[in-house]
């Protein structure tokens, strides 16, 4: 059992207002209400993990598992782009809080208290667009702080953190805010409210090879949209949008892809987060992140893509004015029943018949680097991403 001096209180509020026995206790119950746990070291808010390998096949089993290692680990959680939590540090800027939410008719469904002010929970609307922003207390007392996104929130019952009301079962079901209310704490806090980028011709329309879909959806094959939780499913969904340029080939994919998970929240929610990604530019994904995930899930990526690949098939040119004609393909000599050579692009780079020039080739190379290379011939090295310093 943890140690539970530091444990935070509690005030009861209602049936779903929890009361903590333990750390283990505390991140088993965010975990399930909907937040990416993390484990943070005491006083510190610092995770105690790497964020990335700890939220990949997030699970009760994982928390539990580095709980019970590690009892006196407190709990937050990483927000991602659904939770959007206002952090009120001063009595000036709760002040102000207060009063922007009773303006637009808000209310927090969940309030949590600091040691310096409150912490008010949200829900993000699909469509709307935000970004977290950080002040100085002292310089400003009155703004207030902005958390969403890769941001880290700090849960209770850590060190100073006190549940004061939760009115909800799950995060799902916090109040949802709109655009309105986002730019309207932007505005308060003299900022210039989060927009959607001005869509350009240059960097983002690209020529979208045709392949690259029928890759995407060979690889998405060996990936379970349930696998990592929200967050997992909307890296993999940005990676889709990003590799297919947001067309409607990559919302079909992503649809299709999405099915495939008991939570599948239907063709409406689907597009509305589609429409959303357009926004992302901050922290977009691309092939990499769907590739990464496959390796992890113990899948030869290389394999898959080379097996969607249709194979390559010889094809015949047209021979230039004056040449005779050119056999179909396929054709058989009926004396040698040897295939008859076709006029192709690739033939002037074929190496039958020129076994006797290689040999004397051979004889005459010379290697050096210890036999890495040819003397007189251009040499490629490779290493894969972060396995090596960088080759010279």
């Amino acid at each position: 059992m943890a140690n539970m001096k530091n444990l935070g209180a509690i005030t009861s509020f209602d049936k779903h207002t929890p009361n903590f026995k333990s750390f283990t206790d505390a991140a088993l119950h965010w975990h399930q209400f909907g937040f990416d746990v993390i484990p943070i070291v005491p006083l510190l808010k610092h995770p105690a993990v790497t964020w990335d390998t700890w939220l990949d096949g997030l699970n009760a089993e994982k928390i539990e598992a580095h709980w019970v290692n590690n009892p006196n680990h407190e709990v937050g959680f990483i927000l991602g782009t659904s939770n959007f939590v206002l952090d009120a540090d001063s009595p000036e800027s709760i002040a102000a809080l207060h009063a922007i939410e009773k303006e637009l008719g808000i209310t927090p469904l969940m309030l949590v208290t600091t040691r310096r002010g409150e912490h008010h929970y949200f829900r993000r609307s699909m469509h709307t667009y935000a970004k977290s922003d950080a002040h100085s207390t002292k310089q400003h007392p009155e703004r207030i702080d902005v958390k969403t996104g890769r941001a880290m929130v700090v849960l209770p019952p850590s060190t100073g953190k006190t549940i004061k009301y939760c009115q909800v079962e799950s995060a799902e079901k916090l109040f949802e805010v709109e655009q309105d209310f986002i730019d309207r704490v932007f505005q308060h806090n003299g900022r210039v409210p989060p927009q959607a980028p001005t869509e350009t011709t240059s960097t983002d329309s690209r020529e979208i090879d045709p392949k690259s879909h029928t890759r995407l959806s060979a690889l998405l094959k060996f990936l379970d949209p349930e696998e990592g939780g929200h967050e997992g499913w909307v890296r993999i969904a940005m990676a889709i949008h990003t590799e297919t340029n947001g067309d409607d080939d990559g919302l079909e994919i992503f649809d299709q892809w999405s099915r495939q998970g008991s939570t599948y929240p239907g063709r409406r929610m689907i597009e509305a987060k589609w429409r959303s990604f357009a926004s992302s530019r901050a922290d977009r994904c691309n092939m990499g992140t769907i590739i990464n995930r496959v390796k992890t899930a113990g899948h030869d990526w290389m394999a898959i893509c080379s097996a969607a690949e249709e194979p390559f098939k010889i094809v015949a040119t047209f021979a230039n004015k004056g040449a005779p004609p050119l056999k179909e393909p396929n054709q058989y000599d009926t004396a040698t029943n040897i295939q008859t050579a076709l006029t192709t692009p690739l033939e002037r780079y074929s190496l039958r018949g020129m076994s006797d020039d290689l040999g004397r080739e051979i004889g005459e190379q010379v290697s050096i680097l210890g036999g890495l290379a040819l003397l007189g011939q251009s040499t490629f090295l490779y290493a894969a991403p972060n396995t090596g310093n960088t080759l010279a």
